[in-house]
């Protein structure tokens, strides 16, 4: 009985650290479905994307619906709040854009 109790103990914290990461969202990437971890922290909002890569957009004067973010380089991102609150990021300059859905996937539809 120690045993057991000494091994989730141990466990515990791992088991906390694992479920405080934000939910996968069913995401694209310049019109391409691509997993990702939205996360607003502030007047940021931070992008994990299933590849490794991550986005970095923070308001550029007050956060608002339909506001201008900027990214690392400066460039201004155009957000519009869609439908059911679902969002797309535009950057006009490139064309680049990204789609995060309000709802995350189901955890059986997590990659």
């Amino acid at each position: 009985p120690l045993a057991i109790s000494a091994l989730v103990a141990c466990s515990a914290p791992d088991l906390r650290e694992a479920s405080a990461q934000p939910a996968w969202h069913a995401c694209e990437r310049d019109d391409r479905p691509l997993a990702c971890r939205p996360e607003h922290t502030g007047d940021v909002l931070t992008i994990s994307w299933r590849d490794g890569q991550s986005t970095r957009l923070e308001c550029e004067t007050r956060c608002e619906p339909n506001g201008t973010l900027l990214d690392k380089e400066g460039a201004r991102w155009t957000h519009e709040l869609l439908i059911q609150g679902n969002s797309r990021y535009t950057q006009a300059h490139t064309g680049s854009s990204i789609f995060v859905p309000l709802r995350p996937l189901a955890p059986a539809l997590e990659p």
